[in-house]
């Protein structure tokens, strides 16, 4: 509940943040930052052992998108 509660602010700091920029390209920049920090955050719990539901919940991906990342990550090893 924390977690979420957690997630739930930064989503919205985010989404303040990326209405408020003066252009299209830093709301585009702010916009992939957080994404990025999404995807580096799912590839470390993937490294950790995290399943596919874990990685899709946590991270709030899709699943497709959770399921490549996987098998990316899976196949480094």
């Amino acid at each position: 509940l924390v977690l979420r509660r957690y997630r739930h602010d930064r989503c919205r700091d985010v989404a303040r943040q990326i209405s408020r920029a003066p252009c299209w390209r830093h709301r585009l920049d702010l916009f992939c930052r957080c994404r990025l920090r999404l995807y580096s955050r799912a590839a470390k719990m993937v490294e950790l052992g995290a399943d596919l539901d874990e990685v899709m919940s946590e991270c709030e991906l899709p699943q497709a998108e959770a399921e490549l990342l996987i098998s990316l990550r899976k196949g480094r090893t």
